[in-house]
């Protein structure tokens, strides 16, 4: 396995580039509703050698299940392969706000130049 480098603008760029698809997996009424469910556009915080995105879920119920899948690239639209996710992401995210992803950039031997 290789090492990626990154300088901290790479990775404070992974909002614009950033993709979280939302896809309903599981709903008591899933074409009773008229709603568009959405995405929140994703914030991101740097804390150490984790990052921590947060995102909404909006026009969902919490009683909601969506599969929630992330693609991280840099500045030059490469794909960083992060492995080391944990939070709300994966199958059955119960729909709503405060979503948190935190992604331990370091057990990927992602390393941020500063």
């Amino acid at each position: 396995m290789h090492q990626v480098h990154c300088n901290i603008f790479d990775v404070m760029k992974i909002t614009a580039y950033m993709l979280i698809a939302a896809v309903l997996l599981l709903s008591s009424n899933p074409c009773l509703g008229q709603n568009t469910v959405e995405i929140s556009k994703p914030r991101l915080s740097v804390q150490g050698n984790r990052v921590l995105i947060a995102y909404d879920i909006l026009n969902s119920k919490s009683t909601e299940l969506f599969s929630i899948r992330i693609e991280i690239t840099n500045s030059a639209n490469e794909v960083i392969p992060a492995r080391s996710l944990s939070g709300d992401i994966g199958n059955e995210v119960s729909g709503g706000f405060n979503k948190k992803i935190l992604w331990s950039i370091e057990a990927d031997s992602i390393f941020l130049d500063e």
